[in-house]
């Protein structure tokens, strides 16, 4: 009876772990898109963070174009001062 079974033990345990590798193969794959999509959410919510922050700063740009106008004394003259000495 051993001899009838012996031929079939080899293939029937590579079998089996083949069939074991290829779900636990499965696993890893689902692990892998569920960290994927959480990933994915996280990077949408930077990119919204940062599509409200760039629109900030653009609304902020017309206020800091005045105090740079005023700084360099544009608003007076009505254009960018030359280099010290050079009206002389």
């Amino acid at each position: 009876m051993l001899e009838q079974i012996s031929p079939w033990i080899t293939p029937a345990i590579v079998l089996a772990l083949f069939i074991w590798l290829r779900f636990d193969i499965r696993d890893l794959r689902r692990d892998l898109t569920a960290r994927l999509d959480g990933l994915d959410g996280r990077l949408r919510a930077v990119e919204t963070g940062l599509a409200e922050l760039r629109g900030r700063l653009d609304g902020m740009d017309g206020q800091f174009a005045f105090l740079r106008k005023y700084i360099t004394g544009e608003n007076l003259r009505g254009q960018r001062p030359t280099e010290a000495g050079a009206d002389e």
